[in-house]
């Protein structure tokens, strides 16, 4: 193979040769990349998990917080099982679904 001098160092066969630092740089650089873009979609992730509106609906609060009463067992044993959770009744009616959990907006 012929060896011809370029402007960055020898070359063989129109490609350009590495030493062995120069590999760990360019690995090392490559690595970096790739941590820096997988932590930037983990962060955008959680990030967007956490703000999307229906995390945030009075609904989805409710039913969270219910979770954590019943996952008490000090709440199970002086209320006792089953426990359920209602929301208000709404329609004008006396009895109805209680699917409406109260709550106010703020800006």
């Amino acid at each position: 193979a012929k060896r011809a001098e370029g402007p960055h160092g020898p070359k063989e066969g129109g490609e350009m040769v590495l030493t062995p630092g120069q590999k760990v740089a360019a690995a090392g650089r490559g690595t970096m990349v790739f941590g820096i873009a997988a932590l930037s979609l983990v962060c955008g992730y959680f990030i967007a998990r956490e703000l999307f509106p229906t995390r945030l609906s009075p609904q989805t609060l409710m039913d969270e917080a219910l979770e954590t009463v019943l996952a008490n067992p000090d709440v199970t044993y002086r209320l006792g099982s089953p426990i359920k959770g209602y929301g208000r009744d709404h329609g004008g009616k006396k009895a109805g679904r209680r699917n409406f959990v109260e709550h106010t907006e703020s800006k």
